[in-house]
């Protein structure tokens, strides 16, 4: 049998991906990721992917963390070690696949160790003041301004990421058990999501005044009418067109600037804002973790360091000055001793 070459390698998984169903910046992501590992394997004069073993990509991964380029402002950087980590998982992915397909001679990568990249905190978190305030922008009278209000309300009831949003489709949404369903979420996982009231009431109005509005309208542009929105999708602009990335950050730029709030804030700023206020609203962690689909327990208790930070700076500034420590002679004592006695009593 023939060694498969590099290039039929990368083809075969990438259209494995899309066989799969997988978003379309999930297969570019997976290829530009691959396109690291192939640029380090012609410098080492690897032509078959049956010859990539152990060493060679155990080299592979000297070569990022020692790998140095010159940025825009002429200051000589290193890639970063989350970057380093994303890097490494992608070429993972790809022998995981290849070693199932038996298109590669093993699993180069079976025992390398990723390393961490560290507990990131969650940022871009919003109170429910700035969510309220983020609520009330979009104009309700316009089919436009509706939908918004009702994408608005689904991240935040729901959590869901991006790429779940988009892929939505009319049949996942039971008004009548009040639950949305998030098929093949990240990781190929499905799973349901219980709905609050406010979203399911903007819902129902979206689904049959809005939705079939938005529907029927048909571009001219090719381009447009090639991402026409078709009976299953949930949500679609007011071209008629399929949402994409470009709008969903837009949008949530757009009202949170004219919420006049200046933090920096994306569209998966909501789905870390409802996972730490049902932490700071008392959920358990396990809970959390069902709900937003988090396959490690590790990654939803990044949320709990985010509530005790919180909690700490709310004692900081709610704690009573009526109780500090205030230092008071003991007659008889030769030293001061401190007892916590209320600011202005006399002792």
């Amino acid at each position: 049998m023939d060694k498969l070459r590099l290039n039929d390698a990368k083809e075969m998984y990438l259209q494995h991906l899309k066989n799969q169903n997988r978003s379309i910046p999930t297969i570019k992501h997976n290829e530009k990721g691959m396109r690291k590992l192939y640029d380090y394997l012609g410098l080492v004069g690897i032509e078959y992917i049956e010859d990539v073993d152990t060493q060679i990509m155990e080299g592979y991964k000297r070569y990022l963390t020692t790998f140095t380029y010159g940025d825009h402002q002429g200051q000589v950087r290193q890639y970063s070690p989350g970057y380093i980590v994303s890097l490494l998982s992608y070429a993972k992915l790809l022998f995981l696949y290849l070693e199932k397909e038996g298109a590669a001679g093993g699993n180069p990568m079976q025992d390398m160790v990723i390393p961490e990249t560290g507990d990131r905190i969650p940022r871009g978190i919003m109170s429910e003041s700035e969510i309220k305030a983020i609520m009330a922008q979009p104009d309700l009278r316009t089919v436009g301004g509706y939908r918004d209000r009702t994408i608005l309300e689904v991240l935040y009831a729901t959590g869901i990421r991006r790429s779940e949003l988009m892929n939505v489709k009319v049949s996942d949404v039971n008004l009548e058990t009040d639950t949305l369903r998030v098929v093949q979420g990240k990781g190929d996982k499905d799973r349901m999501i219980p709905l609050n009231q406010t979203s399911v009431r903007f819902l129902k109005r979206y689904l049959t005044e809005m939705r079939p509005e938005l529907a029927q309208k048909k571009s001219h542009h090719p381009r447009i009418r090639t991402w026409a929105v078709d009976e299953a999708t949930l949500f679609a602009l007011e071209s008629g067109a399929r949402l994409h990335h470009g709008f969903l950050n837009r949008m949530v730029k757009r009202y949170v600037g004219s919420a006049g709030i200046s933090k920096p804030i994306s569209i998966h700023s909501f789905r870390h804002t409802v996972a730490t206020h049902l932490l700071s609203n008392g959920m358990d962690v396990r809970y959390v973790q069902e709900f937003l689909g988090h396959s490690s327990i590790q990654t939803t208790q990044g949320y709990t360091r985010v509530v005790k930070d919180d909690l700490r700076k709310k004692l900081r500034e709610h704690s009573p000055a009526a109780f500090r420590l205030k230092p008071i002679r003991v007659q008889g004592a030769a030293a001061l001793n401190y007892i916590s006695v209320p600011a202005g009593v006399k002792s």
